[in-house]
């Protein structure tokens, strides 16, 4: 262990790994749902889109066909931890977008399903959606938080 460490209680590194993997798992299965959801029933999805009325026909064709795949491929990524910490940063951008586009539209008093998890689970855009997306970005930040922390200080390498 390297001496910047040697001050670390026995039981942090194994609290943070757990914090990390229980954080990415839960983010990655959200994704995983979602990104099937939404590649189950494209038509549905690009109307989700549309109807935020934030990007045009073209632009909105081009984010339905992009982002259920982004959300399966961050899935696994967080799952299967492949590039953990790159995985998280985009995740937790990724929903950030979402918690803006969904407060964009609450503010402009549209009265939408947020699109979330497809047709078999429709939802009202509403705090509650914003609340529930920015709980999994903090789920996402925290799991990057405790990557960093594991890659900058060598936490869990052994050293």
């Amino acid at each position: 262990m390297p001496k910047s460490e040697s001050h670390l209680p026995s039981w942090k590194p194994a609290l943070l790994y757990m914090t990390e993997r229980v954080a990415s798992l839960a983010a990655g299965f959200v994704l995983l749902t979602a990104g099937a959801a939404h590649l189950g029933n494209p038509y549905y999805f690009i109307t989700r889109v549309l109807a935020y009325d934030l990007v045009g026909a073209r632009v909105a064709l081009g984010l339905a066909l992009l982002l259920p795949s982004l959300e399966m491929v961050l899935g696994v990524c967080l799952i299967c931890r492949v590039a953990p910490l790159s995985a998280q940063i985009v995740t937790t951008v990724l929903l950030a977008t979402f918690i803006a586009a969904q407060g964009i539209a609450l503010a402009r008093g549209l009265k939408i399903d947020c699109g979330c998890f497809g047709p078999a689970a429709p939802q009202q855009i509403s705090a509650t959606t914003i609340l529930r997306t920015s709980a999994l970005a903090a789920t996402a930040l925290a799991a990057a938080a405790c990557e960093h922390v594991r890659t900058r200080r060598g936490v869990y390498q052994g050293e």
